[in-house]
């Protein structure tokens, strides 16, 4: 060795138990009005809904972004509406002889009311109109002498008539409701709006983001296994239908527990919470801010809805039992939380609540990056000795997060291994951090005696 000596310095990386850029946090696919069907838009908390006009895709993502962190990133990609909406039959309060005709094709949900703000004659009579039951309406408008009312951008009209009467026709503070149920998509016109998005990005979720049943669930399902198989572990949400016009609510409950009947998924997510739209939407943006071993059932998460009449705890404890996800509010509270993370799995699985299977993904994902750089190396015992400690590096990022994603975790290299022709076997056990379901307070009472001496 040359005496010409100097002071050396070296760089070693990858120490500092920084995590590396994950994939991407959702995949939205969901159908709208104007948005290009199988183009990628990235969206953020404050992005501009407009490019995709209106439908079941803005309904949702106006419900997650409400509720999502401030940095993140939906990756959007629109689907062909090409399922026709529906328009259910108008109610009439009121004393008003005027004859009605609605037409058109809803190309989103609404929940309309329609309200006389003074009396009269077409061309004369003014009103007003809400599309989420009466909450918020438009500024007061005449009623045009063609009888012609069309509401927003949602494709329906309603054309009015003079009645019998035609000084009575619109008489002040009738009301005219009904409920519009938006376009969709089939199940070809979804997967190929979700294939087109995944070609090009990875991500932690796959949300379909409009009512869906267990026909869709199982091509979900299938997906999911297919996406696992390519290293690529991925988590499927979705909601279900809300109760039909005619249908109670015990009705809609018996219909869901006969779809669950013949359907069961580990990382299937199905949401059958609802007020006047379902929840999926919120507990995406909730799930945007939890950490991936948090419980969605943790205060953190508290939300101001209303449920619909008639649900009672009971409804919210059968569903949940049957793997659908749902609110509930604890004796005590004034908020709602939701009830926990259920996925679509059998009962007996390991993967039936969200924060496990984010858990799992997220240690898959890095262990596959870090294994893939030792593919094809010349392996002698220093060199296994390295893997493994780079292994356990790799998984400390997440022991190590503040606050812990895993409390633990042991790596197992056995013996006696045919690596040249079997390849080398390593096996994981993650430790995770217990979630308390459950917390039971026994208490007693007692009198003290003050005869006692000490």
């Amino acid at each position: 060795m040359s005496d010409w000596g100097n002071s050396y310095e070296y760089i070693i990386d990858g120490t500092s138990g920084l995590a590396p850029a994950g994939d991407s946090f959702a995949l939205v696919i969901g159908p709208c009005s104007t948005g290009e069907v199988g183009k990628l838009y990235y969206i953020g908390k404050n992005s501009d809904l407009s490019v995709f006009g209106n439908g079941k895709l803005v309904d949702r993502l106006k419900g997650a972004l409400s509720r999502a962190k401030d940095d993140a990133t939906f990756v959007v990609v629109p689907s062909t509406p090409d399922v026709d909406g529906s328009k259910g039959s108008v109610t009439h309060e009121g004393t008003g002889t005027a004859i009605y005709n609605l037409t058109g094709n809803p190309l989103f949900d609404a929940d309309v009311v329609i309200e006389i703000v003074s009396g009269g004659r077409l061309n004369e009579a003014t009103a007003k109109y809400s599309l989420d039951g009466g909450e918020s309406f438009s500024d007061v408008f005449t009623i045009p002498l063609s009888g012609e009312v069309t509401l927003a951008d949602s494709g329906v009209k309603i054309t009015f008539s003079e009645g019998t009467q035609p000084e009575n026709s619109f008489v002040e503070k009738d009301r005219y409701s009904f409920k519009l149920k938006g376009a969709k998509s089939s199940l070809s016109a979804l997967m190929n709006a979700c294939q087109a998005g995944l070609e090009k990005v990875a991500t932690e979720f796959v949300w379909i983001a409009q009512e869906t049943d267990n026909v869709h669930w199982a091509a979900f399902g299938a997906k999911a296994d297919e996406l696992f198989n390519d290293h690529r572990p991925t988590i499927f949400v979705t909601e279900t239908r809300l109760p039909n016009e005619d249908e109670s609510i015990d009705d809609w409950v018996s219909y869901l527990l006969t779809q669950r009947q013949s359907f069961a998924h580990r990382w299937v997510h199905v949401v059958a919470g609802f007020g006047k739209k379902n929840f999926s939407g919120l507990l995406v943006g909730d799930l945007s801010r939890a950490r991936v071993n948090q419980s969605i059932g943790h205060i953190d998460f508290a939300l101001n809805v209303t449920l619909p009449d008639g649900w009672t705890d009971a409804i919210g404890k059968t569903l949940n039992d049957a793997g659908y996800i749902v609110i509930r509010k604890y004796a005590g509270e004034k908020i709602y939380r939701w009830a926990n993370g259920r996925s679509m799995a059998d009962d007996s699985s390991d993967y039936r609540w969200f924060e496990v299977s984010r858990t799992v993904h997220k240690a898959i994902r890095l262990i596959r990056k870090t294994a893939l750089k030792h593919l094809h190396t010349s392996l002698d015992k220093a060199m296994l000795e390295y893997i493994k400690a780079d292994l356990i590096q790799t998984l400390n990022q997440m022991k190590n997060a503040v606050p812990n994603e895993i409390d633990n975790f042991e790596i197992v290299i056995p013996d006696g291994q045919d690596v040249v022709n079997n390849g080398l076997t390593i096996q994981y056990t993650l430790y995770g951090l217990p979630i308390v379901r459950k917390i039971s307070n026994y208490i007693s009472f007692k009198y003290s005696n003050p005869t006692e001496t000490e």
